[in-house]
């Protein structure tokens, strides 16, 4: 769910460009799009749920140290 209102016009022509290219997109790895929802407020994505928390919170938490070699393996 992303608020419009702290969007400026140029961030909306980036997420547009953004919802094509997931568009085209399809692959076991990656988080899978289904559709847009535009309201005058709110623009909803619809994607794959992923459970499992944050990938950034997982690489930057201090409990859990990542080698660069497992960082690049990762992506």
């Amino acid at each position: 769910m992303i608020d419009k209102t702290k969007l400026t016009k140029e961030d909306i022509d980036s997420l547009r460009n953004e919802v094509k290219t997931m568009e085209t997109v399809d692959h076991p790895n990656i988080v899978k799009y289904f559709e847009t929802y535009d309201e005058p407020k709110y623009i909803y994505l619809c994607m794959e749920l992923c459970t499992g928390g944050e990938l950034f919170e997982k690489v930057s938490s201090k409990d859990h140290h990542l080698s660069e070699k497992t960082c690049s393996e990762y992506m």
